[in-house]
């Protein structure tokens, strides 16, 4: 082969950027490799990796290719900073067999240049010197059997003229799809390539961008799924609102019907009682005519000595005047009343007013007393029935008001508000306000009574263990509660 159509290079970072091969070419892969891709591309300290880097570029107007094999994997300089190995293989024409070629820069780094330059530790790589200097001559040695192995891999065939577009950029391939047709179309085409293990391969890309697909629709299929469930929610919660919104407002009528049919009842109330406080007038003006009558009855010769002691009440009698005394007497036996005439041969002639016969008064007072006894039977009657019906009303009324009512707890003078009593102890309450004109009520009168109630207090007895609650109600409306236990 001509020795002119292979230049060898080595470059790295052992400690900083250092080089063995063309000093011409030294800013050249300073400012390629060092800078653009060692720096900017694989410097991270946690991702480099290896690859076989293959690169068309204008030297001098002619279109060179430069294969360089890249060590940037767990390699590190002396300074324990990431660093790079690599070494260049120079070409003025293309050489199609870019995998093999790889393979053998790989095998010739490992084999001859690994031991000299680089300690291994288990997977990690690190630099022995700080330069190149001191192994320079046994590396420009070892480039000679490189151009040996390369002389006996290549075949004149494998190499060709390329064409190169203008467009200069990167294209990745993974070992696996490099096959020399990829590699040279892409070159053609992009004039860089970059072919690594490390980059997804093309039955990797599309497996992934299937499973990306699976994973978009899976997604769009379970948002329908989501949506179609948070409006079938929404609208059983808006459902549910309503439905709870028309039983709130039904309840809120019932509760305003309850009040103002116990405002009624508390009104037919008041009218039974002014009925029944002018009965009662009535009854006592018949009773007092009944105690007159009584009167009459027992003090009959009183009344008659009035009636006769009047002036010119006297009897004439053989042209004179007499008076009563021997003429006219007056007994009076068992409360029945006797007159003598003065004369036998008169007629004695009742006087005008009450009838005084005892048959008379005895009907008389039965027909009274019956009277004053249906009229009060029936007043009384009306009133009970009333308030019995108004009892009934009222505890529905405050049973209907608990619902709705938050009413204040009762404070105990001598309980505390989590503490239970026992059974026929005698407690104080009270409301926390100073709430008047009202009435403790118990919910089990078998369980707790009510001995006592005036104002705001009242005193409560435990009768037998169970559980009732104390409620202060004041116009139908209950303003304060408390659960009591009995043990």
């Amino acid at each position: 082969m001509n020795e002119k159509l292979f230049q060898f290079y080595l470059h790295g970072h052992p400690k900083g950027f250092d080089y063995v091969g063309d000093v011409k070419e030294k800013d050249f892969f300073l400012n390629t490799f060092f800078q653009r891709i060692f720096t900017n591309e694989h410097n991270d300290g946690s991702q480099g990796f290896n690859e076989l880097r293959v690169q068309a570029l204008n030297v001098g107007g002619k279109t060179m290719f430069y294969y360089t094999y890249f060590i940037g994997k767990d390699i590190r300089g002396t300074d324990k900073r990431p660093g790079y190995l690599a070494i260049t293989v120079r070409m003025s024409r293309y050489y199609k067999r870019v995998r093999n070629l790889m393979f053998l820069l790989d095998s010739f780094i490992h084999s001859y240049l690994e031991g000299k330059l680089l300690n291994r530790s288990g997977n990690q790589l690190e630099f022995k010197s700080d330069t190149f200097q001191n192994a320079e001559k046994t590396i420009l040695s070892d480039f000679t059997h490189l151009e040996t192995l390369l002389g006996m891999t290549f075949d004149q065939s494998d190499l060709v003229n390329l064409q190169v577009g203008n467009q200069r950029k990167r294209s990745v391939l993974n070992i696996e799809d490099a096959s020399d047709e990829n590699v040279e179309k892409l070159m053609r085409r992009d004039g860089e390539v970059s072919i690594s293990i490390n980059w997804p391969s093309t039955r990797v890309q599309q497996a992934t961008a299937k499973k990306d697909q699976e994973i978009q629709t899976l997604k769009q299929t379970h948002a329908q799924e989501l949506q179609t469930l948070k409006q079938a929610h929404t609208q059983e919660l808006s459902k549910q609102q309503t439905d709870w919104q028309a039983r709130l407002n039904k309840k809120e009528q019932e509760l305003a019907q309850v009040v103002a049919q116990s405002s009624n009842d508390g009104k037919r109330t008041r009218e039974l009682e002014q009925k029944l406080t002018e009965a009662e007038k009535q009854r006592s003006a018949l009773q007092s005519k009944i105690d007159r009558v009584r009167e009459i009855i027992g003090n009959p010769t009183q009344n008659n000595i009035q009636s006769s002691s009047k002036p010119g009440n006297t009897t004439k009698s053989g042209g004179g005047t007499n008076s009563n005394k021997g003429n006219n007497s007056i007994l009076s036996h068992g409360g029945s009343i006797s007159r003598k005439p003065h004369s036998w041969d008169e007629e004695e002639k009742p006087e005008r007013g009450f009838p005084t016969k005892p048959i008379y008064l005895v009907v008389l007072i039965a027909i009274i007393a019956g009277i004053c006894f249906f009229v009060f039977k029936s007043c009384f009657s009306n009133k009970t029935t009333e308030n019995e019906a108004n009892n009934t009303e009222l505890a529905q009324t405050i049973q209907d008001a608990n619902q709705y009512t938050d009413a204040q707890s009762l404070s105990f003078i001598n309980l505390n508000a989590d503490e239970s009593i026992k059974a026929n102890d005698t407690i104080e309450i009270s409301t926390e306000q100073q709430l008047t004109n009202g009435q403790f009520v118990s919910s089990d009168t078998t369980v707790l009574r009510i001995l006592e109630s005036k104002k705001n207090d009242a005193k409560v007895q435990a009768l037998k263990s169970g559980k009732a609650e104390l409620m202060f109600i004041r116009n139908d409306t209950c303003f304060a509660r408390k659960k009591i236990t009995v043990e």
